[in-house]
C-alpha cells in the first residue's frame, strides 16, 4: 500500500486543499504552526482511526462540516479512496462506486485490504501512534521511560497481555463447567430416586391389560344379541309408521274433499254475478261507442289548438325580438359619436404626450449619469487614500530593512552560541558516559581485583583501586562542572539576545508581505489620472448639452448639476400632470366602444325582414278560427255518455268471465268425485295393517332393547375406565422407562464434561506458559529487523542493535555495550527509529511510515547525516519526513511546502530533485 494524495476540506487551518504524494520519499516542510502535522493527523483519522483530540477540535473554526479523503493504491494496484467526515459519514470508494459504508465497515476493509489481514481493526490506532505516525517529540520517550512503563505500551503492541486476558478469561469457563458438573450429578441422583418402582409399575400394567380382553369379549356378545333385538324392533316400528301414514292419508282426504266443496260454492256465486253483468254491457253498448267516438275527435281538435298556440307564440316572441333590434340599432348610433368625442380628445393631448416622453428619456439618462459620475467619485476619494497608503507602506519598509541590518549581528551571534552549545552538549554527554563507565570499573575492580588499564590482568600486589578511581572520578566531576558553567553562561547570552533569528524571520514575512501590498499598488497614479480626465470630459459635454438647465449654478460640481436638471425636469413633468395616463385611457374608453360596435350585426335592412315575417304568422293564425265553437259541442256529448261508458268500464271485466267461472264449477265437481273414491281405497288398506300388527308385542320389544342398550353401555363405560387405567399405567411405564434412558445420558454428558474440564485446565496451562515464550519470540524477530534497519539508517554495519526482554535498547560498539540513556540523542532517534519501523514491518505489514521532527535535539551535523541515512532505509513503498528543517528538502523525491497565509494553510508541490 502506497498514499497517493490527500484531501483537506475544512481541517484546522485548511479550508480546500489536495496534497499530492509519490512512491518513495516525500518531505513536508514549512515553518512551526504551518500545518504540516495537520497531514499526519489527517492521514491518522482517516486510516487508522487516530486523533489526539477531540473532533471539534479538528474542525476549521467557525465551519459545521469539514472533511477528509485519502486516495491509496491497495497490493492489487487499484485506486481506492477512504472518505471520512468530522460529522461521522466514513466510507470506501472505488471507480466501480461505494465499497464500504460505516466505521465497523469500512475498519474491517482496511485491515483485510491495505494489511492483508495481518491486524485487526482494534489494532489500528495503537500501531498508529507507536509505529506509523509517532507524535512529534515522542520518538524516544517509550525506550527512556522505565521498565513497567516500558512494558505497558509494547506488551500491548505484542498483544502480550492478551494471552494473560484468555488465561484469565477461561477461569470463568472452568468455574461455569464445574457448576455444571455438580448440577448433572444431582439431578443424576433424583432420578435414581423416581425409578426405584418400575417393577411394580410393570406388573400391574400386565394385570390390568388382560382385564381389557376379558371385558372386551363380553362386550361383543352383548353386541350380537342388541343386534338381533333392533332387526325385531325396526321391522315392528315400520308396520306401525305404515298404519299412522295410512290414518293420516284418510284424514287428509277427507279435509280435501271438505275444502273443494266450499270452492264448488264459491265458483256458482261468481258464475252468477258474471252473467249479470253480460246483460248491463248489452245494455250500455251504443252510449259507449258514442263516448270513444267524441274523445277522438277532440283529439284531434287539441292537434289544431296546439298548432294554434304554437303560431301565436312565435308572432309574440318575433314581435319582441324586432323590439330589441331596434333598441340596438339605436345603441350603435350613439356608440359611434362616442367613438369620434374619443378620437378628437386625444389630438388635443398628442403634444403634451410627447413633450412627456421626452423628459422621462432625459431624466433616465441623467440618473445613470449621476451614478457613473458619483462612483468615479469615489473611486478618485479611493485612489487617493491609497496614494497615502503607498507612501506609509514605503516608509515602513525602509523602517523594517534598517532593523533586519540592525538584527543581523545578533543573528550570527545566535548561530555561533547555538553550535557551541551543541558541542559542550556532546562533551558533557561524553563526560557522563566516562564517569559511568569509571564507576562500573570501579565496581568490577573491587570484586575481581582486576588492573583498571591492562584488560584480563589481575594485580596481586594491589590491595584496593579505590584511590585511584576516586581521583579519576573527581578529575571528571570537574570537568563536567566546568561543562556545565560554560553551558549556563550561553544560555544567559541566548536569552539576552531575545531570539534574533525568530525576529529576523517574523520581519523577513513582514517585509514580503509589504512588497506584495506595493506590487499591488504601483499603478494607483495611472489610475487616477485617468478617472480624473474621464471626470473632466464628462463634466465639460454635459455643462454644453444642458446650459440651459444650469445657468445659476455654473461652478458646481458636475453631479449637483446633474441633480439640478434632473429636479428641473422633474418639475416641469409634475406640470403636465401625465398626459401619456389620460391618452391611455381615453383610448382604451375608445377601443372598448368600437369592440362594443362590431358586436351589434343590426341594420335597418334586418328589421325589415323581421317584420314580413310577423306578417305570415298571421296569415296561418287566421285558418283556426272555428277551433273553440267545435270544441264546446264534443264536451256535450262526452259529458252525457260519460255516466253509460263508466258503467260499461265496470262490468266489461267480470262479463267476459262467464265461460271461466263455467269450467271452474265442471273441474271441481269432478276433482271431489275423485278425492270421495280415493278416501274409501286408503280406508280399506288401513283396516288390512291393523289386521298384521300387534302394539303389545312392539312395546315388548322396545323394552327388551332398552336394557340390552343400557347393560352394553354399562360394560362399554367398564371397558373405557379399564382402559384409561392401563393408559395411564403405560405413560407412567414410559415417564419411568424415560427417566432411566436419561439417567443414562446423564451419566455419559457427566463423564463428557469433565473430560471437557481437564482440556479446559490444559488449555489455561498452555496459554499461563505461551504468553511468555511468544513474546520473547516476537522481540527476537523485531530485534533482528531493528538492527537491520539501524545499520541502514547509520550506515555502519559494525554495530549492532540489541532490543531487550524487557523492552529496553541497547547498541554493542566495539565490544562496548551502551544503554539507550548513555547514547547521543542521534543515536537515540536512530535506534528508536529502527524499532519502531521494525514493530511496523513485523507486526502490521504496513508499507509507509512517517516521521515528524525527526532532527529534534540534533545539531547540524547530525541533521545533515540522519537526512542522508533516511534515503538509506529499505523495506518501505513511502516515508514521509515532516521537518521545518530545509537539510531534508535538497535531498528527497518530492517536497510538499506547506505556508500558512491570513490563517490558511496552503500547500506548494516542489520540483522533484534528483
Amino acid at each position: 500500500m502506497w498514499i497517493n494524495s490527500v484531501e483537506l476540506r475544512n481541517i484546522k487551518s485548511y479550508r480546500d486543499c489536495e496534497v499530492p504524494f509519490r512512491y518513495g520519499v516525500n518531505g513536508i516542510s514549512g515553518e512551526n504552526g504551518a500545518g504540516k502535522t495537520t497531514i499526519l493527523e489527517s492521514i491518522g483519522f482517516a486510516l487508522f482511526d487516530h486523533l489526539p483530540y477531540s473532533q471539534k477540535d479538528f474542525l476549521r473554526r467557525g465551519e459545521k462540516a469539514g472533511d477528509v479523503r485519502v486516495h491509496v493504491v491497495a497490493p492489487d494496484e487499484l485506486e481506492y479512496v477512504i472518505a471520512r467526515s468530522v460529522k461521522g459519514d466514513y466510507r470506501v470508494e472505488s471507480q466501480v462506486g461505494r465499497l464500504a459504508v460505516g466505521k465497523v465497515d469500512v475498519q474491517d476493509w482496511i485491515v483485510e485490504n491495505l494489511f492483508s489481514g495481518a491486524i485487526t481493526s482494534a489494532d489500528l490506532s495503537s500501531i498508529f501512534e507507536n509505529a506509523v505516525g509517532v507524535p512529534q517529540g515522542t520518538f524516544t520517550s517509550s525506550f527512556l521511560a522505565p521498565p513497567r512503563a516500558r512494558k505497558e505500551v509494547f506488551d500491548s503492541i505484542l498483544r502480550v497481555d492478551e494471552y494473560r486476558k484468555a488465561f484469565d478469561n477461561l477461569n470463568e469457563v472452568s468455574k461455569i463447567v464445574k457448576t455444571e458438573i455438580v448440577d448433572l450429578e444431582k439431578i443424576y441422583h433424583e432420578k435414581k430416586g423416581s425409578t426405584a418402582n418400575y417393577t411394580g409399575l410393570k406388573e400391574r400394567f400386565e394385570h390390568e391389560k388382560i382385564a381389557v380382553s376379558r371385558i372386551k369379549e363380553e362386550i361383543a356378545g352383548l353386541e350380537r344379541d342388541l343386534t338381533q333385538l333392533q332387526l325385531k324392533k325396526d321391522d315392528l316400528g315400520k308396520k306401525k309408521e305404515l298404519i299412522d301414514s295410512t290414518r293420516k292419508e284418510v284424514e287428509k282426504l277427507e279435509r280435501d274433499v271438505t275444502e273443494l266443496e266450499k270452492h264448488l260454492a264459491t265458483a256458482k256465486k261468481d258464475l252468477g254475478e258474471a252473467t249479470s253483468a253480460k246483460k248491463i254491457l248489452d245494455e250500455t253498448k251504443d252510449a259507449k261507442e258514442r263516448y270513444l267516438e267524441s274523445q277522438d275527435k277532440l283529439k284531434e281538435l287539441e292537434g289544431d289548438k296546439k298548432k294554434r298556440d304554437h303560431l301565436d307564440k312565435q308572432r309574440l316572441e318575433q314581435e319582441n325580438k324586432i323590439k330589441r333590434m331596434k333598441e340596438e340599432l339605436d345603441r350603435k348610433k350613439n356608440l359611434l359619436k362616442e367613438v369620434e368625442d374619443h378620437h378628437k380628445e386625444l389630438k388635443e393631448i398628442e403634444p403634451a404626450v410627447k413633450e412627456q416622453k421626452e423628459l422621462e428619456e432625459e431624466i433616465k439618462e441623467i440618473e445613470g449619469s449621476i451614478r457613473d459620475v458619483k462612483q468615479m467619485e469615489s473611486d478618485i476619494d479611493d485612489l487617493k487614500r491609497s496614494m497615502k497608503e503607498l507612501g506609509t507602506l514605503s516608509k515602513r519598509l525602509e523602517e523594517l530593512e534598517r532593523e533586519q541590518n540592525r538584527i543581523e549581528p545578533d543573528v550570527k551571534m545566535q548561530e555561533e552560541l547555538e553550535s557551541r552549545k551543541q558541542i559542550i552538549t556532546g562533551k558533557k554527554s561524553a563526560v557522563n558516559s566516562e564517569i559511568k563507565s569509571i564507576r562500573k570499573k570501579k565496581k568490577e575492580t573491587g570484586e575481581t581485583n582486576q588492573c583498571p588499564i591492562l584488560d584480563g590482568v589481575k594485580c596481586v600486589a594491589v590491595t584496593s583501586f579505590s584511590d585511584y578511581f576516586e581521583d579519576k572520578l573527581s578529575e571528571k566531576k570537574k570537568g563536567l562542572d566546568s561543562i556545565e558553567g560554560e553551558l549556563k553562561l550561553i544560555e544567559t547570552e541566548l536569552k539576552e539576545l531575545n531570539n534574533p533569528v525568530k525576529r529576523m524571520e517574523q520581519n523577513k514575512s513582514k517585509i514580503s508581505e509589504i512588497k506584495g501590498e506595493l506590487k499591488g499598488k504601483m499603478d494607483v497614479q495611472d489610475k487616477l489620472q485617468q478617472r480624473q480626465t474621464r471626470m473632466d470630459e464628462s463634466h465639460k459635454i454635459f455643462s454644453e448639452r444642458y446650459a440651459s438647465y444650469v445657468i445659476s449654478i455654473p461652478d458646481a460640481k458636475l453631479a449637483e448639476k446633474m441633480e439640478k436638471a434632473g429636479e428641473i425636469m422633474k418639475t416641469r413633468l409634475k406640470e403636465l400632470n401625465y398626459p401619456d395616463r389620460q391618452a391611455s385611457k381615453v383610448s382604451t374608453l375608445a377601443d372598448a366602444k368600437i369592440k362594443e360596435m362590431d358586436k351589434i350585426k343590426i341594420d335597418e335592412n334586418g328589421i325589415k325582414l323581421e317584420e314580413s315575417g310577423v306578417f305570415e304568422i298571421k296569415l296561418g293564425l287566421s285558418e283556426f278560427s272555428d277551433i273553440d265553437p267545435m270544441e264546446k259541442e264534443i264536451r256535450k256529448i262526452l259529458e252525457g255518455c260519460e255516466p253509460h261508458y263508466r258503467k260499461y268500464l265496470q262490468n266489461e271485466k267480470n262479463a267476459g268471465k262467464v265461460d271461466t267461472y263455467r269450467n271452474i264449477s265442471d273441474k271441481l265437481d269432478r276433482e271431489i268425485s275423485k278425492k270421495a273414491s280415493e278416501k274409501e281405497n286408503r280406508a280399506r288398506s288401513l283396516d288390512e295393517c291393523k289386521s298384521v300388527f300387534d302394539e303389545r308385542e312392539f312395546e315388548q320389544t322396545k323394552k327388551e332393547h332398552e336394557g340390552g342398550n343400557i347393560k352394553f353401555n354399562s360394560k362399554k363405560t367398564e371397558y373405557n375406565m379399564t382402559l384409561k387405567n392401563l393408559g395411564e399405567l403405560e405413560k407412567e411405564l414410559n415417564d419411568v422407562e424415560s427417566l432411566i434412558r436419561q439417567k443414562g445420558r446423564l451419566k455419559e454428558e457427566c463423564g463428557s464434561k469433565k473430560g471437557f474440564l481437564n482440556y479446559i485446565e490444559f488449555i489455561r496451562t498452555t496459554l499461563k506458559d505461551s504468553a511468555q515464550i511468544i513474546a520473547g519470540k516476537l522481540i527476537k524477530n523485531i530485534g533482528e529487523e531493528a538492527n537491520r534497519v539501524y545499520c541502514d539508517i547509520i550506515n555502519d554495519y559494525t554495530q549492532e542493535l540489541r532490543w531487550t526482554h524487557d523492552y529496553a535498547i541497547t547498541i554493542t560498539e566495539h565490544g562496548e555495550e551502551k544503554g539507550f540513556g548513555q547514547l547521543s540523542g542521534g543515536e537515540q532517534m536512530s535506534s528508536s527509529l529502527a524499532v519502531r519501523f521494525a514493530l511496523l514491518k513485523i507486526l502490521s505489514g504496513c508499507d509507509v511510515v512517517f516521521l515528524d521532527e525527526p532532527t529534534q535535539n540534533m545539531d547540524e551535523i547530525r541533521r545533515e547525516k540522519l537526512s542522508e541515512q533516511i534515503l538509506n532505509i529499505s523495506g518501505f513503498k513511502q516515508i514521509f519526513v515532516i521537518s521545518h528543517d530545509d537539510t531534508f528538502n535538497e535531498k528527497y523525491e518530492n517536497v510538499i511546502k506547506v505556508e500558512k497565509i491570513g490563517g490558511e494553510s496552503r500547500v506548494i508541490a516542489g520540483d522533484v530533485i534528483s
